[in-house]
């Protein structure tokens, strides 16, 4: 029997196992779970409204032989092993240098080598380790304690992606859908997906994205928004909402053509000064849309043909049931940033109890709603992203533009944002970034969902060139609670 077992730092490892050091007893431990439980007397059972996984306490214990039969080498092999359990600590405290990891493979699953993060631990002489097996054997018996990450991972793996595009571990994406993208209308998408047989493990795990500017010259200072979706409908969700299909109020809206826009034009509103709520336009949504989107939040974006005037311009989005006149949902007030033109109108949570759409005729709208403040002026919207919210990053690159092989790592491991110049292969912290890491769900179709804008005020769809496309790539480890 020859189980493996090793302290890893900075990709060398220090071997539990091998040579003068023999392991006598490990068992990985299983986290404890802490909870929070509602109970009631007015009905059996209960509710298990939150929980969370502790770290993981657990020991070995190993037998140490000196060949040589000096036992400079037993107290060396303890200070060492102690050396390696400070490490972690000293990471765990800091953040510098590498963390300190123990891996583990029962035998004959060795090519199966999971991780675990060390946080800390001592080393303990076995008792009656000092009598005859130290004075003549030169053997000690060391008992190893550590605490540990709740959970094990696995060899970092790249996904395979695909969209309507391409299928590839570098999946294509662009910003929109314009007619004239070299004619194949419905063939690029802002996503890619994930099958659900390509991340596999026990829980979530979180994603390392590469996004790889594949735009001839310099793109200035890009800013990128990700989405990620897990939702069990998610690949027949109804995302997109063209600005031009819906009814507008009066005669001060426009449409207007032109094929590099989504689906070939936009639409312009002539929103006029009060303190009342406007109507931008109302959209009848696809039969199903809310049986689908149903107990989910979910961000409303407008893509904007032009940054919005420099005024007090604020947008809501509400979901409405025509029939009934009844309020499905309704986001929060908005204002618009003056120098974008991907403008947030707030999120959504659609109530989980919403009746299929087989069971009724009635029609469910999108009402987007506009407030001015100031003197009468136009919005020009392109189009409307419904986008899900199972995880969401915003990353923003500041004072440097982004040529044709450059990309940048969104590390989700360590949640940090990396630009790399493809030139030189030289990584720079230059980004900025907001929300948590995007996490992967195993056994789930998944996609990831990508907005991008360059940081320049300007009065042109320029800003927002829905022709940029950029390759996507995913990794991952897989996570383990017990092994």
């Amino acid at each position: 029997m020859a189980h493996t077992l090793k302290f890893s730092y900075g990709g060398s490892p220090y071997d539990l196992n091998s040579g003068s050091i023999i392991l006598r007893s490990y068992v990985p431990q299983s986290p404890n779970l802490s909870t929070i439980d509602t109970n009631t007397i007015l009905r059996d059972g209960g509710r298990r409204t939150l929980s969370s996984r502790r770290n993981v306490t657990e020991s070995c214990t190993i037998l140490v032989k000196s060949t040589s039969g000096c036992a400079s080498v037993l107290e060396t092999t303890k200070k060492t092993l102690q050396m390696w359990l400070r490490s972690a600590e000293k990471y765990n405290e800091t953040g510098n240098s590498s963390p300190v990891y123990v891996q583990y493979a029962p035998d004959g699953l060795s090519a199966s080598v999971y991780r675990s993060e060390l946080l800390g631990g001592k080393v303990e002489i076995s008792d009656d380790s000092l009598d005859t097996r130290w004075t003549k054997n030169r053997a000690v018996e060391l008992n190893l304690t550590w605490t540990r990450k709740y959970y094990w991972e696995g060899d970092e793996i790249t996904i395979p992606l695909f969209n309507s595009g391409c299928t590839s571990t570098c999946a294509t994406v662009i910003n929109q859908n314009p007619l004239d993208y070299t004619g194949q209308s419905g063939c690029w998408n802002n996503w890619v997906q994930i099958a659900a047989s390509n991340v596999i493990g026990e829980i979530e795990t979180p994603a390392t994205i590469e996004i790889h500017s594949q735009n001839s010259g310099s793109v200035s200072r890009p800013e990128y928004r990700i989405f990620h979706g897990a939702n069990e409908n998610i690949t027949s969700l109804p995302t997109t909402i063209e600005a031009e299909s819906g009814v507008v109020w009066g005669a001060t809206g426009s449409t207007f053509s032109s094929a590099c826009y989504s689906s070939g034009s936009y639409r312009g509103q002539l929103m006029v000064e009060s303190s009342n709520w406007g109507r931008f336009g109302y959209y009848a949504l696809p039969s199903g849309s809310l049986e689908k989107w149903a107990g989910e939040y979910y961000a409303v974006m407008g893509v904007f043909e032009e940054d919005p005037p420099e005024q007090s311009f604020f947008g809501a989005i509400k979901l409405l049931n025509v029939n009934r006149n009844i309020n499905i949902s309704e986001g929060p007030t908005t204002e618009f940033n003056t120098t974008k033109h991907i403008q947030s109108f707030g999120s959504l949570r659609i109530p989980p109890n919403v009746i299929k759409a087989d069971d009724y005729i009635e029609e469910q709208r999108m009402e987007v709603r506009i407030k001015n403040y100031s003197t009468a002026a136009s919005l020009f919207i392109d189009a409307f992203y419904i986008l899900p919210t199972d995880g969401y990053r915003h990353i923003t690159q500041e004072g440097h533009t982004a040529c044709t092989n450059d990309y940048i790592i969104d590390n989700g491991e360590n949640d940090t944002v990396l630009f790399v110049d493809g030139d030189n292969n030289k990584k720079l912290t230059i980004m900025t970034w907001r929300g948590n890491p995007i996490s992967l769900i195993p056994n789930k179709n998944q996609r990831l969902y990508l907005l991008h804008e360059e940081g320049i005020a300007v009065t042109t769809q320029a800003g927002c060139d829905p022709h940029r496309k950029h390759g996507i790539k995913v990794k991952y480890r897989p996570r383990r609670l017990t092994i």
